[in-house]
């Protein structure tokens, strides 16, 4: 029954009642009967029009998990080839453009003061964070050494495509 018909049922069925019934107060305590639960009827449709207000909200503010795990498995991916030191695999794999120059990957569209040295792509990743932009998305990492600890940032256009991996501040 659509929520639309249920007033009219309802005065169908006080009509119908009503001619059944000789006693008005018999009636009357009918009417109230039915009122009371077309009123309680009415608080559960608003309970549960709020409860789903809030699950929509809910599922918007998830992050796309499968996405993030794209982009981690191309992070790893990059790092492999950095370390296996296969730089001419990684730009056309991944068809981006840099120079290697005394152990320092400059990507080209990054300044020159942003790089990432080739030697620690070996060493274990922790993630750190996701950051999805409407430009792209950034990922970020932590990888240890013995000596210190390096923020690593790859970031990724609109469509999730690799464009570069430096070391952050």
């Amino acid at each position: 029954m659509s929520y639309f018909t249920r007033p009219a049922c309802f005065v169908f069925a006080l009509l119908l009642l009503s001619a059944c019934f000789n006693n008005d107060d018999e009636v009357e305590v009918l009417v109230l009967e039915y009122e009371a639960k077309f009123a309680d009827q009415n608080k559960q449709i608003s309970k549960l029009e709020e409860e789903l207000k809030l699950a929509e909200y809910e599922k918007e503010q998830l992050v796309d998990i499968s996405g993030l795990q794209r982009l981690d498995h191309s992070a790893r991916s990059v790092m492999r080839l950095i370390d296996e030191e296969e730089f001419e695999e990684l730009k056309s794999e991944y068809n981006v453009d840099f120079e290697v120059e005394d152990e320092k990957i400059y990507f080209e569209e990054l300044d020159d003061h942003f790089y990432f040295p080739p030697k620690i792509a070996g060493l274990p990743m922790y993630f750190a964070y996701y950051n999805p932009q409407d430009e792209g998305s950034e990922v970020g990492y932590f990888i240890y050494d013995h000596d210190r600890k390096y923020d690593i940032i790859f970031k990724y256009s609109k469509d999730n495509e690799f464009k570069y991996v430096f070391i952050g501040g």
